[in-house]
C-alpha cells in the first residue's frame, strides 16, 4: 500500500506546483475539477489506510476524475501530469475488484449535486 500513498503524494505535489496560466481552461473551472480531485484523493487515502481497499462508490467516482478529468486538463496543457495520475490510477484500480472488472454502475456521473451527494456520503462514512 506504501506505494500508491507515496504516488497520491507525487500527484498533489506536481498538480499544486504547475503553471496554472498553461491551462487552456481558465482558473475556476481548472481549480473546481482538482477540488474534487484532491478530495478524492483525501479519501482514497484514508480508505486505503483503514481498511487496505477502496469503496465501489469512491472507485466510481475515482474512475470519472482519473479516466475523463485528468485526460480532459491535463493531457494536453501538463502531459507530465497526465502521466503522473495514469500511472497512479494503474495502481489503485487494484484496491477496488469491482473497479479492477469493469463492473461499477457509474452512479457519481457529472452534476454537481451527484458530487455533492458522494462527497457528503463518503465523508459521513468515515466519520
Amino acid at each position: 500500500m506504501i506505494p500508491a500513498i507515496k504516488l497520491i503524494d507525487e500527484a498533489i505535489f506536481m498538480i499544486r506546483m504547475k503553471d496554472d496560466s498553461a491551462s487552456y481552461f481558465g482558473d475556476t473551472v481548472l481549480h473546481k475539477f482538482e477540488f474534487r480531485f484532491f478530495l478524492c484523493l483525501d479519501i482514497i487515502r484514508y480508505e486505503l489506510q483503514s481498511g487496505g481497499e477502496i469503496s465501489d462508490l469512491t472507485a466510481e467516482a475515482m474512475n470519472h476524475l482519473f479516466v475523463f478529468g485528468t485526460f480532459e486538463y491535463y493531457y494536453r496543457d501538463f502531459p507530465a501530469i497526465h502521466k503522473k495520475c495514469s500511472e497512479l490510477f494503474s495502481v489503485l484500480v487494484r484496491y477496488n475488484q469491482r473497479l479492477e472488472n469493469n463492473d461499477l454502475q457509474g452512479e457519481v456521473g457529472l452534476q454537481d449535486t451527484s458530487w455533492v451527494n458522494y462527497f457528503n456520503k463518503a465523508v459521513s462514512n468515515l466519520i
